[in-house]
């Protein structure tokens, strides 16, 4: 999908590259807080990494975005997915992994964004999640974005 980029009143979304796995990233994986509700993240190494992102999240039925801040820091990642223009849906999922962006309505205003940008743009009008009712942060931020309970399974 064609995207450049997209300003929030505190964040900038920008095409996510190869080269943005780095320490860091790896690093938010790696912290069990981060990890303690993603499904993918037990990787042994930055390489190990690096071929899973070039595998899943950069190709064409995918857009896997970087979240900076106004001063270019890196700070989390969006991952619109299985993109279907033809029932106007996607598949959203977020981190936030810089722990001192936590709690500050960040992924509250990068989902308000990115949900009117694809309509929009793709005229999606259904994103679907996959969040764990455990995490509290996260069903509060899609909520306070105006997502609603569709299905629920088991935990999710």
């Amino acid at each position: 999908m064609k995207f450049t980029s997209l300003e929030t009143k505190n964040c900038i979304l920008k095409k996510f590259k190869i080269s943005d796995v780095n320490k860091v990233y790896f690093d938010w994986l790696k912290d069990k807080e981060n990890s303690k509700y993603l499904t993918n993240y037990q990787f042994k190494n930055i390489l190990e990494l690096k071929r899973y992102v070039l595998k899943n999240f950069l190709n064409q039925k995918s857009l896997f975005l970087k979240i900076l801040t106004k001063d270019f820091v890196h700070i989390g990642n969006l991952r619109i997915h299985d993109i279907n223009k033809k029932k106007n849906s996607a598949f959203l999922g977020i981190i936030v992994g810089d722990k001192k962006q936590k709690n500050k309505g960040i992924a509250q205003e990068v989902i308000h964004h990115i949900s009117k940008f694809l309509f929009a743009k793709y005229k999606i009008s259904k994103i679907y999640l996959g969040v764990d009712r455990k995490n509290k942060s996260a069903v509060n931020a899609y909520l306070k974005s105006g997502f609603i309970f569709y299905k629920k399974k088991k935990n999710l």
